[in-house]
């Protein structure tokens, strides 16, 4: 009888943990996949609703070409909401890290062509967003903070190993 009282009290203490965890607000974790250049595009627009600073790493030159004349947009439209912009190019994208440090709210840098890649990894707020610059143009959206926070972190580890171009 003792056994069991002393099982019984060290559950009634630890009721109060297990209810917490069980009352803990989930926090939500949302995926999707999106295909498409204009799909793409929305999502881009989209970021600057945030009004968050944004950065950017891997995005390969070929994706200015894809893009056209939206990135002149989109780049006017996020400097009227003067939304803080950073981007990371591999070395081929000289040219255009010269012209965003140029821009009013943008800072650019480089690293070497090992770097290189197809896929651009866009954050900005709790979103990361995986965009494949290959025919058909397509981006994995994950929305959560964690997720998130842990890229950021990897985006700083290249910012501070990239070049500053003059």
């Amino acid at each position: 009888m003792d056994y069991l009282k002393q099982k019984e009290d060290n559950l009634k203490k630890i009721i109060p943990e297990i209810e917490k965890i069980q009352n803990k607000p989930k926090e939500e974790k949302k995926v999707s996949i999106s295909e498409g250049l204009n799909s793409v595009k929305n999502i881009l627009l989209h970021f600057l609703d945030s009004k968050k600073p944004l950065d950017v790493y891997g995005t390969p030159i070929e994706a200015l070409e894809l893009l056209g004349g939206f990135t002149d947009e989109f780049h006017k439209l996020r400097i009227e909401k003067k939304i803080l912009m950073r981007y990371i190019f591999g070395i081929d994208a000289l040219k255009r890290v010269r012209e965003l440090n140029e821009m009013e709210y943008t800072k650019a840098r480089y690293l070497p062509s090992s770097y290189n890649s197809k896929i651009s990894t866009n954050i900005c707020e709790d979103k990361v967003v995986l965009i494949l610059w290959d025919m058909p143009v397509s981006a994995i959206t994950i929305e959560n903070k964690l997720v998130a926070e842990t890229y950021r972190n990897y985006f700083e580890i290249l910012w501070d190993a990239a070049k500053i171009s003059y």
